[in-house]
């Protein structure tokens, strides 16, 4: 989870060199980050930075999300790897294999 602080700069749930850099290259994290509840500033921002679940979702992290890989200013690419992050914690859950 990331958290309300500010570390070199930006929140903890927009800073690429922690959640991405550090995190998943350097310490191999493979599951997904989600942000504390309103733990960030900037949606495009959160997924740039590697956080793949924002709390508690609100409509108009949706809409910024949406409209940045619409205008070309998020990679769809970028938004692709977040979800596909978060399908590989959610197929190993006993529930989605009815165990």
């Amino acid at each position: 989870m990331s958290s309300y602080n500010l570390v070199n700069g930006p929140n903890t749930a927009q800073n690429y060199d922690l959640l991405t850099t550090i995190l998943r290259k350097e310490w191999g994290f493979q599951g997904f980050v989600m942000s504390d509840w309103f733990g960030g500033r900037n949606a495009v921002d959160m997924v740039r930075a590697g956080n793949n679940l924002q709390m508690p979702g609100m409509p108009n992290q949706k809409v910024a999300i949406l409209e940045a890989v619409k205008t070309g200013k998020l990679d769809e690419k970028i938004l692709d790897q977040s979800v596909t992050e978060m399908l590989g914690i959610i197929v190993q859950s006993p529930h989605f294999q009815r165990i």
